[in-house]
């Protein structure tokens, strides 16, 4: 296999250069509009986000944001779980001021980590895309690092935004194409966390839901004509009919379902998902999780490891 991850590096990832340059644009226009809404917000054309003491004096004394998280050596923290926390406590404009830096930090993280021409941090680790001169980005693929026995690669590849579903461009997977004459393939095991616990516990609605997805693959059946497993567990996880799961929701549900599965609780949940939404690229989803709290991660943990089948095979969301 490790062979294999050798010549994957070699022959590297071909990079489209057209839609590379189309996808830095807008991450550099998103961070422009949010920047002139921040300096809006706070009357100071001067106003930069990118430097912690203007952050913070915007925060906690304009907006009299309440300190509620700190590091371990004291200090305030500014992450998005601690803006999350202080939000409620804000003033509209306070609020506004928040969701418009997340907004801003998003774009700026995946343009530095992901689209940016290639660059080396502190710790000599390569960020952005070091395009050769064959056109193609040659990452070093590995399956020795992970003590999981999972892939990686430096550069991270494998962790490129999707975006929001809606517009292309902040798909930053789509800046990578089949040299001419190839075509790419991909595969993946489909919902593999949920269909192991749903066989081992013998549920009968989530084994008969998988059986079918099975049966109409085998058909050649559409993904829109297939059973969703993350739609009806939102449906169960949010009471509401599975007809009106939005892609929002599916999201939301499907992070609580996967970190139940690997045993973490609503506070670890709600971070993996907000920190997902910032990787994501999708600003709904961001705004979405910031009025999310703990409690309510709770709520849908309860709902979907009520289940009997899952509760007696010691499955749970938390």
């Amino acid at each position: 296999v490790q062979d294999n991850a050798r010549r994957m590096s070699a022959r590297g990832l071909y990079v489209d250069q057209d839609r590379l340059d189309e996808a830095r644009r807008h991450h550099t226009t998103r961070m422009a509009t949010t920047l002139a809404q921040l300096r809006r917000i706070t009357n100071d054309d001067e106003f930069d986000p990118a430097k912690p003491a203007q952050l913070f004096e915007a925060i906690y004394t304009r907006f009299g944001a309440p300190v509620i998280s700190r590091t371990k050596t004291g200090k305030r923290t500014l992450d998005a779980t601690a803006l999350a926390w202080v939000r409620p406590y804000l003033a509209p404009e306070g609020k506004e001021f928040i969701d418009q830096y997340l907004l801003w930090k998003q774009a700026q993280k995946i343009e530095s980590t992901y689209l940016r021409e290639g660059w080396r941090d502190g710790k000599n680790r390569v960020h952005g895309i070091e395009i050769q001169r064959d056109g193609a980005e040659h990452v070093i693929f590995s399956v020795t690092v992970p003590v999981t026995d999972r892939w990686s690669s430096s550069p991270n590849a494998q962790n490129r935004p999707e975006g929001d579903g809606k517009d292309p461009l902040t798909n930053v997977r789509r800046v990578y194409r089949a040299r001419p004459g190839f075509v790419l393939v991909g595969g993946d095991f489909s919902s593999v966390e949920v269909r192991i616990p749903a066989y081992m516990s013998g549920d009968p609605v989530l084994s008969a839901l998988f059986d079918e997805d099975l049966r109409l693959r085998a058909e050649g059946a559409p993904p829109a004509e297939r059973p969703d497993i993350y739609r009806y567990a939102a449906s169960i996880c949010m009471d509401v009919p599975e007809s009106s799961v939005s892609k929002l929701l599916r999201n939301i549900a499907k992070r609580i379902v996967l970190g139940g599965n690997y045993m973490a609780g609503p506070r670890k949940q709600l971070a993996t998902l907000r920190n997902y939404a910032m990787d994501s690229g999708d600003g709904e989803l961001l705004r979405a999780t910031m009025r999310i709290t703990p409690e309510k991660i709770g709520e849908m943990n309860e709902k979907w490891s009520a289940r009997p089948w899952l509760k007696s095979a010691g499955v749970s969301a938390c």
